[in-house]
């Protein structure tokens, strides 16, 4: 139903002029190839541009930098055209206006013979009569004059609010208007289907111009997206230019330190540096020997050293001793603490013999004290020997040291590791492009495709690669 008044059916015209528009593809004959090849509009005619072949020929070979171009040119005459079309609707439309302003006035002017039907059923007829008129009145106006999108929207949209409030009176009165008023209901059915089928028209042009505005703005903004990434790529490529000679000068300064830790550790100093710290391990290797056998012979009288430990009334001094002999025993036997350790021998030998300190077999303590506490000078004086020989090896061989020896291992270290840092930099710069550029091809094709779409030209895009240097 239309407005209340049934559907008309399409003449053998509209029916060929809809599958014509279907054959097209496009509504009204416009879209991206009708647009693109004048689709009418004078100033897009492809005989006025000589760079551009339109259909399925091939095209210029283009970079991404143009599209915004070619999609902004394109744009400007499919507005145009869209405004061609929608004014000439627009203008079809005013007389059907103006007929329907007529109509209401006729309308106004016809009594319906109500005079002559039942006085309640008059009334309703009446009062139904009114309400169409008024409606026709309040709402049925000119269109605004089209010359821009906008003002071809804003006509659409007064067109479709007259088209509603006509429908929903009418649908409210349709039995009276049937009934009472027929010559009115088919000329009003008449204009109104011609009217509805006008504004479906504009209303479908309008779509496709929105539609394709968004698509333009895809476009452009895929273009300006590989035109960043390009900029991007490019900016890294610089920086693998840059980090390449920074990677070979490191290269050579590796080098350089190479050879003079080289030169250094084949002079007669560093020979004889070598020889001193050899001598200072042999000392070290004796040193822990005398260590071992301090911690072996104490731990034979560690039971009655602990007791003494926790039952005696010692000096500071000798306490700090006696703690020692039971928690360190190699650290604390020291020519320094020899008369301090016999006297806590003594002691604990004493307190043994008494039984202050318990013991399973007294005699065999007390000998394992005596024997330890006569080894205590020996082992002494073997601490402080070999500690003074590690002292004066270790003050000739800080002497003997080559001067640069350090500062050359610590600048290759750094030089080295900076070599490998700048490596890995340039490896992961040059993945980054590689994965940039296989993304440049993919949004270059789907670039191309949506131009070849939205446009009807087939352009070639350009992809902005960037070259791997080597």
């Amino acid at each position: 139903m239309v407005f209340g008044f049934g559907r008309k059916k399409k003449t053998s015209d509209e029916r060929a002029r809809d599958g014509n528009r279907n054959l097209r593809g496009e509504p009204h004959g416009l879209g991206p190839g009708a647009v693109a090849a004048g689709g009418g509009s004078s100033s897009g005619s492809s005989s006025d541009d000589p760079d551009r072949s339109h259909g399925d020929t091939p095209d210029l070979r283009i970079s991404p930098d143009k599209v915004s171009a070619i999609v902004s040119e394109y744009d400007q005459r499919r507005r145009q055209q869209a405004i061609s079309e929608i004014r000439t609707i627009r203008d079809s439309v005013e007389p059907m206006i103006e007929e329907l302003m007529g109509m209401g006035r006729d309308l106004e002017h016809d009594d319906l013979n109500v005079d002559s039907i039942d006085r309640h059923l008059a009334i309703i007829v009446v009062r139904g009569k009114k309400q169409v008129i008024d409606v026709i009145r309040r709402s049925v106006a000119p269109l605004p004059t089209v010359d821009s999108i906008e003002s071809a929207a804003k006509a659409e949209s007064e067109l479709r609010q007259l088209l509603k409030k006509m429908g929903d009176v009418l649908g409210r009165q349709t039995r009276v208007i049937h009934l009472f008023a027929k010559k009115h209901a088919n000329r009003l059915k008449s204009n109104l289907e011609v009217m509805n089928s006008q504004h479906s028209k504009m209303r479908d042009i309008l779509d496709w111009h929105n539609k394709a505005d968004s698509e333009s703005g895809e476009i452009v903004e895929i273009a300006d997206g590989l035109a960043r990434r390009r900029d991007d790529l490019r900016k890294k490529s610089q920086r693998i230019r840059d980090l390449s000679a920074e990677f070979e000068l490191l290269e050579s300064r590796v080098s350089e330190l190479k050879s003079e830790l080289a030169a250094i550790k084949s002079s007669k100093e560093h020979e004889a540096y070598l020889r001193l710290l050899s001598d200072i391990e042999k000392c070290d290797a004796q040193m822990s020997q005398i260590r071992v056998e301090i911690s072996t012979q104490f731990s034979k009288i560690s039971r009655p050293l602990g007791r003494y430990e926790y039952g005696s009334s010692l000096d500071k001094e000798q306490q700090k001793v006696l703690a020692g002999l039971v928690a360190d025993p190699a650290g604390t036997v020291h020519p320094k603490n020899v008369e301090t350790i016999s006297v806590i021998f003594s002691n604990v030998r004493r307190a043994v013999a008494t039984g202050s300190i318990s013991a399973k077999d007294v005699n065999k303590t007390i000998a394992m004290l005596a024997e330890t506490a006569d080894m205590v000078r020996p082992l002494a004086d073997r601490v402080a020997e070999c500690g003074g020989r590690h002292d004066d090896l270790a003050s000739r061989a800080r002497s003997a040291k080559p001067a640069d020896l350090d500062g050359c291992k610590i600048r290759l270290s750094k030089a080295a590791s900076q070599h490998k840092d700048t490596g890995r930099r340039m490896a992961a710069l040059r993945a980054q492009i590689k994965d940039g550029n296989s993304a440049i091809l993919e949004m270059s094709a789907d670039l191309q495709m949506r131009l070849r779409q939205h446009t009807g030209v087939m352009y070639e895009i350009d992809p902005p690669r960037i070259e791997l240097s080597t």
